[in-house]
């Protein structure tokens, strides 16, 4: 019977650890493991592209949120026991304009946000 040479343990070892990005990206079903496999098995022979690879094997993937289906948002309703009545949203003709800049602004605004103007100073 032959005993493995510690060089062919030690081949096997490197081996593995050469290859370790490509299987951590597999174990973790990452979404660009064939990408990583890639990187992994042309650049990890560079200290860098083992590292790169590695590390994007270790992080998450980022959670892709599809388009909500657009839709028109519905009355708010008032939180009030014995108020019925629908609360509209405000239309664009509430808003104020801003008289030292012209720009749009909200009705509770008091100050401008483009100029600074004070909509609470006196004007005498």
């Amino acid at each position: 019977m032959d005993v493995i040479s510690p060089g062919l343990i030690l081949l096997l070892l490197v081996g593995f650890v050469y290859i370790l990005p490509g299987v951590v990206a597999s174990s973790r079903h990452k979404r660009n493991a064939g990408a990583i496999w890639t990187l992994n098995i042309l650049l990890g022979w560079t200290l860098l592209g083992w590292v790169g690879a590695l590390v994007w094997a270790m992080t998450h993937d980022a959670v892709v949120v599809g388009a909500a289906p657009t839709q028109t948002p519905e009355p708010v309703q008032p939180k009030s026991a014995g108020d019925d009545a629908i609360v509209s949203r405000r239309s664009a003709t509430d808003n104020k304009s801003c008289p030292g800049c012209g720009a749009t602004l909200m009705p509770e605004a008091v100050r401008c946000r483009h100029c600074g103007h004070d909509f609470r100073a006196v004007i005498r």
